[in-house]
């Protein structure tokens, strides 16, 4: 009955795991240090070439890895490509308004609260993925750094309009907040292991009341 017993608790932890929220920002964290959207390099899904700025397409790849969607715009006849900084960085985007899941976060406060992690943040030609307090990641636009970086570009006081989209076609409770983000109760309650945990206990009341 033992063996069992732990056998239901295993499956219950891999049914929790399954429903974890793919947030943007633990994707685009994984990617903290990685070199595949670097300016020397052709891009591998979309062949943008080499010699070419890609921090739209890391974004975009985050994005869709996310379960989200990218609007595309046309390079030719047969052949669409994701939108460039010049669409994430307008708030009357034509190409933002056709996905009706990205909104246009207009509550950002002049102390630079209001946003939440996950959002993408764009600005003078540059943009990433919010995934801590004040820090965005993106590919860095240094050559000489040339890879996805976690900084705080994007809250520094040179960036004085900066545009933020937030991905709303999800529950909202799978969206952290900033004060969640830091609250060890609820992560614990809210990650794969506090919730395999949980599961793990009902099943094994389950089994038990079972032997009875």
């Amino acid at each position: 009955m033992q063996i069992f017993l732990l056998l239901v608790c295993c499956v219950g932890f891999v049914v929790a795991m399954d429903y974890v929220p793919r947030n943007m920002e633990v994707v685009a964290e994984k990617y903290i240090g990685s070199t595949i959207w670097a300016f020397e390099k052709t891009h591998p899904s979309t062949e943008t070439p080499a010699n070419s700025n890609k921090c739209n397409l890391f974004v975009a790849d985050v994005i869709e890895m996310s379960g989200g969607q990218v609007p595309q715009r046309k390079v030719d006849a047969s052949k669409k490509t994701p939108i460039g900084t010049g669409e994430w960085c307008n708030p009357a985007s034509k190409y933002m308004k056709k996905v009706s899941c990205w909104k246009h976060v207009t509550d950002i406060k002049k102390d630079g609260s209001g946003y939440s992690l996950g959002d993408v943040i764009c600005d003078d030609g540059h943009m990433g993925i919010v995934v801590g307090v004040e820090t965005v990641a993106s590919q860095h636009a240094n050559m000489s750094i040339n890879k996805i970086v976690a900084n705080d570009w994007g809250f520094r006081k040179d960036k004085k309009n900066p545009v933020f989209w937030r991905w709303i076609c999800r529950d909202q409770k799978d969206i952290l907040t900033l004060d969640e983000i830091n609250d060890p109760e609820f992560i614990a309650a809210n990650s794969a292991v506090g919730r395999g945990s949980f599961a793990c206990v009902i099943l094994m009341l389950g089994g038990f009341l079972f032997a009875l």
